[in-house]
């Protein structure tokens, strides 16, 4: 059975023209303050999984 990333991946898929950007959290307000506010971009996240990989 498909987790539920990967079924939201292939439903996705068919939208060619189009970007997508996911943010998982936790805490439902976090959502809120999102769809309300927007979403501020980082360039660089001190605990992003490229840290150190060259």
């Amino acid at each position: 059975m498909k987790n539920k990333g990967e079924q939201l991946a292939s439903i996705l898929q068919d939208f060619k023209e189009c970007y997508f950007f996911l943010h998982n959290t936790k805490e439902f307000h976090i959502v809120e303050n999102i769809m309300n506010e927007g979403f501020v971009f980082e360039s660089q996240l001190s605990y992003s999984s490229r840290q150190g990989k060259s």
